[in-house]
């Protein structure tokens, strides 16, 4: 006679497996393509362009891409393991700590970082600028290389604040519990524009530093980077890689504001 497995053991095993495995998304792509992360909001002008980016890419290279949202330092974690098959965008030094990553050497664009504060008196320009204010708090997001690699080593422990995401990271500063925000420009522009915040007073209080933004790939996928790499090249050279950043900006409602940079990149995609 033929056994059935319990029902209550299915259920059991399918509780057990989310906390075994809490990373795991079984809805991933399958073995055919990728799942990048990315380490800002599906809301934001910067996700919206990141998708068209890839979807061309994807098609240029016979296979599905996916991108799902997971904040930096999750990010960093599960595309180390191998759970997600890489990063659709970080700085180019972000290979030096995880060393299971390998970056895609064509840039996808570049990045810069600044500090955000509603002090006017702030006049910043580049990292050791943070140094001549006298005991500032600085708020940073987790995660993210460009920031937590280097303010540690400029601000004492006591006066730095990390925050999980950029919102968090403003909303300190309107509360004044910091008195500067640094992150990146293209992700700090986007929440500068909605209703929340676009009045708050918060100004630019200079750039820290610029960076190249590249894809990187989990080891397993080695044989992919060099491919990719000419992609993106090819994309460059079309000028598809600007043209699908303005399709980003003109299709998000918050744009129209006359900036002519909405989301604050550097005018060399």
């Amino acid at each position: 006679m033929k056994r059935h497995t319990p029902l209550y053991i299915l259920i059991s095993f399918s509780i057990l497996t989310q906390f075994i495995f809490p990373w795991a998304d079984f809805s991933e792509a399958d073995a055919g393509g990728l799942v990048l992360a990315v380490t800002e909001k599906e809301e934001t002008q910067a996700f919206r362009w990141y998708t068209y980016l890839y979807n061309e890419l994807g098609k240029r290279l016979g296979m599905d891409i996916q991108l799902q949202y997971y904040p930096p330092k999750r990010a960093s974690v599960i595309s180390n393991k191998g759970i997600v098959d890489g990063e659709a965008g970080r700085i180019r030094t972000y290979g030096g700590l995880n060393p299971n990553l390998i970056r895609v050497e064509n840039k996808i664009t570049s990045h810069v970082f600044s500090a955000f504060t509603l002090n006017p008196s702030i006049q910043l320009d580049g990292w050791k600028s943070l140094k001549s204010i006298d005991h500032i708090v600085v708020g940073y997001r987790l995660g993210i290389t460009g920031t937590e690699a280097v303010l540690p080593r400029l601000i004492n422990g006591d006066n730095l604040s990390p925050v999980t995401n950029t919102y968090l990271g403003l909303r300190m500063l309107i509360k004044r519990r910091i008195d500067v925000y640094v992150d990146g420009e293209a992700a700090v522009r986007h929440w500068l524009q909605t209703d929340e915040f676009q009045d708050a007073g918060i100004k630019k209080a200079g750039e820290m530093a610029k960076v190249t933004i590249h894809c990187y790939l989990h080891k397993k996928h080695m044989e992919l980077v060099p491919k990719l790499s000419n992609m993106i090249g090819e994309l460059r050279k079309k000028n598809l890689i600007k043209k699908y950043y303005w399709k980003a900006v003109r299709e998000t409602e918050s744009t129209d504001t006359g900036q002519e940079n909405p989301l604050g990149l550097p005018p060399t995609l």
